[in-house]
C-alpha cells in the first residue's frame, strides 16, 4: 500500500473536490471517495479516476450525513 505510514486524518464520500493549480482552469470531481492523511496527501478516487494530490492544491466539500432520522438544522446565534 502507497500510504501504510501514513495517518490518515479523514476518509469519506465528498460532494466535490476542487482542484487548484496555477496558471491553469480549476476543475473539479464530483461525488469522490477521499483520504486526507496527515501529511497533507490527498488520495481521491473518482468515477473514471484514481488520482493524488496535495491538500494545497485542492478545496473538499464533504458529504453531510444525518444521524437517525433527524435532518433538521439548527443556526446557532452568537452571544451579545
Amino acid at each position: 500500500m502507497l500510504f501504510q505510514f501514513d495517518p490518515i486524518v479523514r476518509e469519506g464520500v465528498a460532494m466535490r473536490v476542487v482542484f487548484f493549480y496555477p496558471g491553469e482552469e480549476g476543475t473539479y470531481v464530483d461525488n469522490a471517495k477521499v483520504r486526507l492523511h496527515r501529511s497533507g496527501i490527498v488520495h481521491i478516487t473518482g468515477h473514471n479516476e484514481d488520482l493524488t494530490t496535495s491538500i494545497q492544491n485542492c478545496e473538499i466539500m464533504w458529504r453531510f450525513e444525518f444521524e437517525g432520522d433527524s435532518q433538521n438544522v439548527r443556526l446557532l446565534k452568537p452571544e451579545k
